[in-house]
C-alpha cells in the first residue's frame, strides 16, 4: 500500500517510532541532464494526476509520499489499482495516528476482502471439496463430469 499526503497527516506519521524517513532517489540524472523517474509509484501517480510527488518514508510495507498540492487534511491510499480518498478531520485527531491508520487500512482490507471471498465462494462451488472422504470425492467428480 502507498499513502500520499501533505501537511498534518505526514507530520503526525513521522512522530511514530516505527516510521523510517526515506527521501527517495533524485529524479534528475546528472550524467545525461534528463529527468529519470526510477520509482514506479511516482511515475504512476504522475501519469494519473499530472502531479509530482516525493518519497517521504516507510512503515514496514506502507510507503508514504508527499504531494504538496493536497490540502493539509486530505490523503489518498493506493492498494494496487484501487485508490481511496480519506479526510483526517478534527474527530479523528482524538485518536492516535497509528490507531487512525490501522482503522482505515482495516476498513480497506474488509471492503476488498468481500470481493475476494465472493470469488472464493464461486471457485469452491466449481471445484469439489478435496477434504471429503475418497468415496464422496469420487462421487463429486462424477457429478461434475456429468454436468459438462
Amino acid at each position: 500500500m502507498k499513502i500520499v499526503a501533505n501537511g498534518i497527516v505526514l507530520n503526525k506519521i513521522k512522530t511514530l517510532d516505527i516510521f523510517k524517513l526515506d527521501l527517495g532517489m533524485s529524479i534528475f540524472d546528472q550524467k545525461t541532464n534528463e529527468i529519470n523517474i526510477k520509482d514506479p509509484f511516482i511515475f504512476k501517480y504522475f501519469s494519473l494526476f499530472g502531479k509530482h510527488i516525493l518519497k517521504y518514508g516507510d512503515i514496514g510495507k506502507l510507503g508514504f509520499y508527499q504531494d504538496f498540492t493536497l490540502s493539509q487534511r486530505d490523503y489518498m491510499i493506493f492498494n494496487g489499482d484501487n485508490a481511496y480518498n480519506v479526510v483526517y478531520d478534527k474527530n479523528e485527531e482524538k485518536l492516535r495516528i497509528d490507531e487512525h491508520l490501522s482503522n482505515i487500512i482495516q476498513e480497506i482490507e474488509e471492503v476488498e476482502g468481500i470481493k475476494i471471498t465472493e470469488d472464493e465462494k464461486k471457485q469452491k462451488s466449481k471445484n469439489p471439496d478435496i477434504s471429503l472422504p475418497e468415496e464422496q470425492y469420487i462421487q463429486e467428480m462424477i457429478k461434475k463430469r456429468n454436468k459438462k
